[in-house]
C-alpha cells in the first residue's frame, strides 16, 4: 500500500458549491415554465419518444466561460468541455453524461489520456466513464414499474479555472419514480462523479448504480492493480456487467447467460498479493475492498488512483492479453457498484461518488 500513501482523496459537496437549478430547457423548442423539475419532466419525457436536438446557443449562452466551452456532435448531441489551467481537460458527452476524456497534467509536463473509447459505425461512442441507474417501483396487484437511466440535463455550472470546474446534470424519470442527480468535478490532479438518487414517492424504491471506467493501457502485461491486498472477491462465470456504453470484448459476449440467479455463484477468495497482474484475463467483484485503489502501467510510466464512496463493490474485468496491444480492447473496465438492490423509503436519499485521481504531478 504505499504506493498509495500520498495520493489523498478529497469529494466535493454539491451543497457547498451548488446553483439553483435553472428554470430553462436545453431541448430546442420545450415550453419553459416556473416549475423546474416539471419542466425537466416534460422535457425528458418528449425528448425519450422524438429525439430533439440540444439547444446549442442556449448553452454556450448562459453557460459558456473560461473553463467550460461547447462543442455539437452530431444531430442530437453536444461535447461540453472542461479544463483548468494548469492544462488538464475533461469531455462530457451530453445528453449521455458520459465522460469521453480525461486528460490530467502529467508528471513530464504534458497532457495524457486516461480513458479509452471506441466509435462504432453508426457514430455510437463507448467506454470513457459511464453511469448507470436502475429502480423498480413495486405497485399494488404485484406488478412493478422499471426505470433505466437515460438522459442528463445541464443545471448548472460552477467554479474557476484556477481552482475547479464543476457542472450539474439531473435526469428524472417520467411519472416521478425517481430522481438523479450528478455532479462532475475537474480539478488539477482529479476528475469525480458524485451521484445523489431521491424517491419523491409515498412507496418504497428498490435502486442499483453503476460508474464503470474504461482505462487506457498500453499492454496486458505492463498492467497491475494495486492495493487490494486482503479483500475478498468472486470470479464471476456469467457476461461482464451490461451498459450501454460499456465495451466488451468479442469472446466475453454471452447472449444465453446474464449476471444474476442463472449464473453459478463462484466461492470468495480472498485476494493474497498487493500487487495484482492484468495480463489474464479478468471478470472479478471484489467486496470488503478498500476506498481506494490503483491501476499501473508501467508501459506508460503513470499511475490512476480510484477512491469511492456509498458503493459497497467494486467491479474489474481485463480482457488480458487476448487481443492486440494499444488496440480496440486495451483497456481495463474498473468501477464502484452498488452490488445489491438499495431500498429507498419515501423520501429517501442514497448518495455516492467516485474519484479518478491523479498523482503523477505535483498539486
Amino acid at each position: 500500500m504505499a504506493i498509495l500513501a500520498n495520493t489523498s482523496l478529497f469529494f466535493l459537496s454539491p451543497s457547498k458549491h451548488s446553483n439553483p437549478i435553472p428554470q430553462y430547457s436545453i431541448f430546442s423548442q420545450t415550453q419553459i415554465t416556473h416549475n423546474p423539475k416539471k419542466l425537466a419532466l416534460n422535457a425528458l419525457s418528449q425528448s425519450s419518444q422524438v429525439p430533439r436536438p440540444l439547444n446549442i446557443e442556449y448553452l454556450k449562452r448562459e453557460f459558456a466561460g473560461p473553463g467550460i466551452s461547447f462543442q455539437a456532435v452530431g444531430e442530437l448531441g453536444c461535447v461540453v468541455k472542461l479544463e483548468t489551467d494548469n492544462g488538464s481537460l475533461a469531455n462530457v458527452m451530453l445528453p449521455s453524461g458520459v465522460i469521453t476524456s480525461y486528460v490530467p497534467h502529467m508528471w513530464h509536463g504534458a497532457g495524457m489520456e486516461m480513458l479509452h473509447t471506441t466509435v462504432s459505425d453508426g457514430g455510437v461512442i463507448k467506454g470513457g466513464v459511464s453511469i448507470d441507474i436502475k429502480s423498480v417501483e413495486d405497485c399494488e396487484g404485484g406488478d412493478s414499474v422499471e426505470w433505466a437511466r437515460q438522459k442528463w440535463m445541464l443545471h448548472g455550472v460552477n467554479g474557476s479555472p484556477r481552482e475547479y470546474i464543476q457542472i450539474e446534470l439531473v435526469s428524472l424519470s417520467p411519472l416521478d419514480l425517481v430522481e438523479a442527480q450528478c455532479t462532475m468535478t475537474l480539478t488539477s490532479n482529479q476528475i469525480s462523479t458524485e451521484l445523489t438518487i431521491t424517491n419523491p414517492k409515498s412507496t418504497p424504491l428498490k435502486i442499483s448504480a453503476q460508474i464503470l471506467n474504461h482505462l487506457k493501457v498500453s499492454t496486458p502485461e505492463a498492467s497491475y492493480m494495486v492495493g487490494m491486498q486482503g479483500s475478498t472477491y468472486r470470479d464471476s462465470t456469467g457476461p461482464p456487467l451490461t451498459s450501454e456504453f460499456n465495451i466488451v470484448p468479442p469472446h466475453m459476449r454471452k447472449d444465453d447467460l446474464e449476471r444474476g440467479e442463472e449464473e453459478e455463484e463462484e466461492e470468495e477468495e480472498e485476494e493474497e498479493i498487493d500487487y495484482a497482474s492484468l495480463n489474464d484475463e479478468m471478470h472479478r467483484f471484489y467486496r470488503h475492498a478498500p476506498r481506494q485503489f490503483g491501476i499501473i502501467d508501467r508501459g506508460k510510466r503513470y499511475l490512476v488512483t480510484i477512491g469511492r464512496s456509498g458503493f459497497e463493490e467494486v467491479y474489474v474485468m481485463s480482457p488480458g492479453s487476448n487481443y492486440d496491444w494499444y488496440g480496440r480492447y486495451a483497456y481495463v473496465c474498473v468501477g464502484p457498484i452498488t452490488g445489491k438492490s438499495i431500498s429507498l423509503g419515501p423520501g429517501g436519499v442514497w448518495r455516492g461518488s467516485q474519484v479518478l485521481f491523479n498523482p503523477n504531478v505535483e498539486s
